[in-house]
């Protein structure tokens, strides 16, 4: 049910009455407040709080509502008003139009009829004007929000054109420093091979005593601790320039058709002295009827046999070592090479240090040689150069797994 606020204002009881008897037996509830005079009707327009305003022009007083109407003009009140014009009150009807009032009557008391329907029009172009408002208050605050969100999407698109520009710079930077980087290495390793190449076949030469016998027995021993720290930096400089290639996407595989049987046998025997130094027992576990594989020979090796130099060395006496090649059942997987002991292993802070380049990971005191770091980024470097992948799976004093799967493309039919 509707409920109404009307402000009935210089009007006697029988106009109050036939506005109770308009809304008599209808759905809509009206209630109707008196205002005595011109100052109680103004305030009680300027409250907002009613729908209609009704004046009575009394015929003793037709100023009167002539001033209620002008006064809610000038001070800009919304509240609908309609002034009913007593017999005689001697007004013209458009002086009420021309200051402010929505609708001007002559009062007939005969028929309230009359009286029910302009009331009942005027509460619905107020009921209509007050839905209007609250539209329109609606979309301004959606326009302001509109206008707020666009503000702050041309601020968060600006900071981040800023950020990118930022990113890009640092990336060049980056990319300059990494690249000079590469560059330094590549050539400090050229430069430094060739006198250590010299260096090592120097003490190869003393070793042998091709010119004669060197004299004293500690001799010897010096020469040989020449030679394998001569062999120990060549390794790593080889390892450096090899990690310089790659990252400056300069290394080229020089792929041929090779036997699994054959190259994992040369990787085995590669280190086969070394394990048996070291009192650990290495093992070959090959698949039969392996098809042959299409890769680069030198870098598998250096693969498979950085893996298991890495086996042998932190696999205490009397470990096991085992190197094992099969053939994928994925649809996408081709050979699987996998390295695998019963050394200490490393925990999963350790499996992360150990992929990163120079990352050594403390073993423990058992392991007499802590390595460059390189080797197991350069194998995973190496394989995926071959569209590879190189996966590690390691448990503390238990042992660890390497494998390397290679994509079923480079399988030779």
């Amino acid at each position: 049910m509707d409920i109404y606020q009307i402000l009935l204002t210089g009007g006697n009881s029988e106009v109050r009455k036939d506005l109770g008897d308009a809304f008599f037996g209808e759905e809509v509830e009206v209630n109707i407040e008196e205002a005595p005079d011109l100052d109680h009707a103004l305030e009680a327009l300027v409250s907002g709080r009613h729908e209609l305003c009704i004046v009575y022009s009394d015929p003793a007083d037709p100023e009167n509502a002539l001033s209620i109407t002008i006064c809610a003009q000038k001070a800009g009140l919304t509240t609908p008003i309609i002034v009913l014009n007593g017999q005689g009150a001697g007004t013209n009807l458009r002086e009420f139009i021309v200051s402010g009032a929505l609708a001007a009557f002559p009062w007939d008391v005969s028929q309230p009829a009359m009286l029910s329907g302009i009331v009942r029009l005027a509460l619905s172009l107020r009921k209509t004007e007050m839905k209007l408002r609250r539209t329109n208050d609606r979309l301004v605050r959606d326009l302001i929000t509109s206008r707020d969100s666009r503000e702050r999407a041309e601020e968060l698109t600006s900071q981040y054109a800023e950020t990118m520009e930022n990113y890009y710079l640092a990336k060049n930077e980056a990319e300059r420093a990494s690249q000079a980087k590469t560059e330094f290495l590549a050539h400090m390793s050229h430069e430094l091979l060739t006198p250590l190449n010299a260096i090592i076949g120097f003490s190869d030469t003393i070793k042998e005593e091709i010119f004669g016998p060197m004299g004293h027995a500690k001799y010897a021993d010096y020469v040989n601790d020449i030679r394998n720290s001569g062999q120990h930096l060549h390794s790593l400089i080889k390892d450096l320039l090899d990690i310089s290639t790659i990252e400056a996407k300069k290394m080229e595989l020089h792929e041929s058709n090779l036997e699994v049987g054959e190259l994992l046998d040369m990787c085995s025997r590669t280190v086969q002295h070394n394990a048996k130094l070291g009192q650990v027992n290495l093992t070959l576990n090959i698949a039969d009827n392996l098809p042959k594989l299409w890769a680069d020979e030198r870098r598998m090796k250096q693969i498979l046999i950085n893996l298991l130099a890495n086996a042998v060395k932190f696999t205490p006496p009397g470990g096991t070592i085992s190197l094992a090649a099969s053939l994928s059942g994925q649809d996408d997987d081709g050979h699987i090479f996998c390295v695998k002991d019963s050394g200490i292993g490393m925990n999963e802070d350790d499996l992360v240090k150990a992929m990163e380049q120079f990352g050594q990971v403390r073993r423990g005191l058992e392991s007499p040689h802590e390595g460059t770091g390189l080797g197991l980024p350069l194998s995973k470097s190496l394989a995926e150069l071959h569209g590879g992948r190189l996966q590690i799976e390691s448990t503390k004093n238990i042992g660890t797994q390497v494998t390397v799967t290679l994509p079923r493309s480079r399988i030779v039919a």
